[in-house]
C-alpha cells in the first residue's frame, strides 16, 4: 500500500491535459480607401490610397483571445508614390469574437526617402480558423501617417480591406476548371 500515493500522484501528473499551443495565424489583404493628403493641414488634397497588407498574429486559440504580431504593408497614395512599412498589430476581441478590432502601429517610408509613423485601426470579420493557419479578414480601416524626418506631408485614410482569398478565388477556380482533377475511377 505504500506505493499507492506515489502511483496516484504519477497517474494524476501523466493524465493531466497538455498545455495548448496557439498556432500563428496569418492574413493577406488588399486595401482600397479614400485618403486625404496634406502638408500644412491634415486634409488638403483628396485622392485614392491602396495597397496590400499582410500580418502574422500569435497567441490566439479561439475568437475571444487577444493576439499580437508583426505586419507589413506595400501601397501608394494617389499613384504618385510607393509606400512600404511594417510594425506590430494587436488584435482586441469584441463581445462577438468574430468581429475584433485590430490596432496597428509602425514605421512607413514614401519612396524610401523619408521616415513616417503610421497607425491603423481595423474593424470587421476576422474569426479564428480552427482548422488552419490562414484567417480571412475583411472590414473597415481607418489610418494615417505623419512624417518624422526627410520629407513633408501627412496622410489620413478611410476605406475597405478585402481579404486576399476573395481576389485569388477567380484565378484558383479558373485553374481548377482548366486542369480538372483526374477521376479516381479511371
Amino acid at each position: 500500500m505504500r506505493g499507492t500515493p506515489l502511483f496516484a500522484t504519477l497517474l494524476a501528473i501523466s493524465s493531466g491535459a497538455a498545455h495548448a499551443h496557439a498556432e500563428p495565424e496569418w492574413n493577406v489583404a488588399a486595401q482600397t480607401s479614400l485618403c486625404g493628403l496634406g502638408t500644412d493641414s491634415v486634409w488638403q488634397k483628396t485622392g485614392f490610397c491602396g495597397g496590400f497588407r499582410g500580418d502574422v498574429l500569435f497567441g490566439r486559440e479561439r475568437n475571444a483571445d487577444f493576439a499580437l504580431g508583426p505586419y507589413a504593408t506595400f501601397g501608394t497614395a494617389t499613384f504618385s508614390d510607393v509606400r512600404f512599412g511594417g510594425g506590430l498589430s494587436l488584435l482586441l476581441p469584441t463581445l462577438d469574437g468574430d468581429f475584433p478590432v485590430v490596432l496597428s502601429a509602425g514605421a512607413l517610408s514614401r519612396n524610401g526617402t523619408d521616415l513616417r509613423l503610421a497607425g491603423e485601426a481595423f474593424f470587421g470579420l476576422r474569426s479564428h480558423n480552427f482548422h488552419g493557419s490562414y484567417t480571412m479578414a475583411s472590414g473597415l480601416v481607418l489610418g494615417g501617417d505623419s512624417v518624422v524626418s526627410g520629407g513633408q506631408g501627412n496622410t489620413l485614410y478611410v476605406g475597405l480591406q478585402i481579404d486576399g482569398l476573395w481576389l485569388a478565388l477567380p484565378f484558383i477556380l479558373g485553374y481548377e476548371w482548366l486542369h480538372p482533377a483526374p477521376d479516381p475511377g479511371d
